[in-house]
């Protein structure tokens, strides 16, 4: 039996919690630009909420973000 723990990353949780396509929500990518302290450039990007119809593309969000 192996005991040890293991650590999911932030890419592996923002990953596990992506929808069938692969997508976050715009708000929850937004709410991750805040924490990054990068949610000027996030709007920038990706634009405003009523933009968008469909959710972020999660790997593609984490290579933005530099993951």
């Amino acid at each position: 039996m192996n005991n040890e723990k293991t650590t999911m990353t932030f890419s592996d949780y923002l990953l596990d919690h992506s929808d069938k396509n692969g997508c976050i929500s715009y708000a929850v990518a937004e709410a991750v630009s805040r924490k990054h302290c990068v949610l000027s450039d996030f709007v920038e990007e990706y634009g405003i909420q009523q933009d968008w119809s469909t959710g972020v593309d999660a790997g593609e969000f984490l290579v933005w973000l530099g993951y």
